[in-house]
Formats: C-alpha cells, structure tokens, sequence
C-alpha cells in the first residue's frame, strides 16, 4: 500500500498480485480495505472500502458516524485499486496507523471458500504527510 498526498487529497494504492476483473463472476465477493486509526486505538477510526461483486465495484467511506457518500474518486489500476479523497474526509489529521486487508469468497451449490490476507500480518504501521 502507498499513501501519496496530492495536493489536500490523499491517493491511497493497494497493489495485489494480479489484475483485477471489472466485474467478478456470479457468486463471487471481493473486499478491499485501508484502515486509519490514530494513535493506537483498537478500532479504526475512518476505513476505504472497494466492494467487488458481478456488477462490478464500488468504494464506501466508513468513519467514526457510519457510512457516507464517498467522496473522491476510485479506480481499477491493473493489478491493484487507487482511492483519492480529501485529506478532510479521514478527519484531517495526516498521521496515525494504517493497514490494508483483502477478503474473497465464491458461494457453490453445497460451500462457500474463502480466503483473506492483511498487510502487515498483524497490527498497524505509523503513516505521516
């Protein structure tokens, strides 16, 4: 994950190992996250979300009062997403900890198989712009 501050934005960029589908196949769920917390409190406090399924994607914003219209823009960047908000829609507060995580699942006829990964492994890492 790279943070790149872009005037008052933010350009959030979540490489993966491979290129992402437009649109994922029926019964398939992708999940991309960036959690931002400041200073070491458990949960975070504002967190980016792409949401992948077979009409395509979609980014939220998650802050402290619930979901709000996403404000920025976000794109499919080969193997990877790239979210650009205002600095102010994460609080304005350009320091804290941050990690990524990403979540798929395919449901079947009779299971459901998933996989997740986190980066890094556990915990957070300091960022500052």
């Amino acid at each position: 994950m790279r943070l790149e501050t872009v005037g008052d934005d933010v350009r959030v960029t979540v490489t993966l190992g491979a290129r992402l589908p437009a649109k994922l196949a029926t019964g398939e769920v992708m999940g991309i996250g960036v959690d931002f917390a400041r200073g070491d409190a458990g949960e975070s406090a504002y967190q980016l979300f792409a949401d992948g399924e077979d009409d395509g994607w979609y980014a939220y914003l998650d802050t402290p009062t619930g979901f709000v219209p996403y404000p920025g823009t976000f794109d499919l960047a080969g193997d990877g997403v790239v979210f650009t908000v205002p600095w102010s829609a994460l609080g304005g507060t350009r320091t804290g900890r941050t990690a990524t995580f990403v979540d798929w699942s395919k449901r079947s006829v009779d299971r459901v198989r998933s996989s997740n990964d986190r980066a890094p492994d556990s915990g957070r890492v300091p960022f500052s712009a």
